[in-house]
């Protein structure tokens, strides 16, 4: 026994003079506390991500760094109605892009998609999360200003509709008073009637020629999701904020 845990000692005493190899140094945060969707309102369209204000004081000082382009914003929607399908994107998209900050993809073949029934014995169909694009035809790629969050720690976002000819944007409003019109993948506006998402190859319904009927979606809507990632200077882990609903437009 003695000779065991000598031997063990002096394990210990070798494993303590071995040269360090690049021990991994991670941000110490409570998840789902420090760094978290907040004060939302889907009847106001508004939500805010919330950074514990200690944290922000630390990047105020200088002992943090933001990784650039960090808060990184994800904002996607989705297009269904009184189905499951919003609940089943939010899970999959928080299951896969916890533990991501550079793999969000650029391209919306790459997304989260959902087989679901829009209703009791119906055919399923793809439901899909998308990114939205500005008025250039980009992918919107946001990321916060970590000045711009308010003394309590939040970072204020509020989605609304704007009507143009073809139909309507939502124009998005967030930080301290950046605004943007966010349009469909496509680069189209936002049309009412869910065929005007089933016309072309390039609508939110042609993913799979198998797929249901989207006329049998009740009450279809586009539902607006957030999302946040942020990082800091020699840390090796992320902050996730899980992606939320933080607004619905009939259509």
């Amino acid at each position: 026994m003695i000779r065991r845990r000598i031997l063990s000692l002096l394990l210990l005493a070798a494993l303590f003079l071995i040269p360090s190899c690049g021990i991994p140094n991670y941000f110490d945060y409570e998840r789902n506390v420090d760094f978290k969707a907040n004060n939302i309102s889907v009847a106001d369209n508004h939500a805010a991500i919330f950074l514990e204000p200690g944290i922000i004081a630390r990047v105020e000082n200088g002992d943090l760094r933001p990784i650039p382009f960090t808060p990184k914003i994800y904002l996607l929607y989705s297009i269904s109605g009184t189905d499951s399908s919003n609940t089943s994107l939010i899970s999959a998209f928080n299951s896969a892009y916890r533990s991501s900050i550079s793999n969000y993809p650029s391209d919306y073949e790459n997304f989260i998609k959902r087989s679901v029934a829009p209703v009791s014995g119906a055919d399923s169909i793809y439901f899909t999360l998308f990114p939205f694009h500005d008025e250039d035809g980009d992918q919107v790629n946001l990321a916060a200003d970590i000045y711009q969050f308010d003394s309590s720690g939040n970072y204020n976002i509020r989605v609304t509709q704007r009507a143009v000819p073809e139909g309507f944007v939502i124009s998005l409003e967030y930080g301290d008073g950046n605004q943007m019109d966010l349009y469909r993948f496509n680069d189209d506006p936002f049309e009412y009637g869910i065929t005007n998402y089933d016309n072309d190859s390039d609508d939110e319904f042609s993913q799979d020629p198998n797929d249901g009927n989207v006329q049998n979606i009740v009450t279809p809507r586009i539902r607006v999701y957030l999302a946040s990632t942020a990082g800091f200077r020699s840390y090796t882990n992320f902050m996730y904020a899980e992606m939320i609903e933080i607004a619905s437009f009939n259509i």
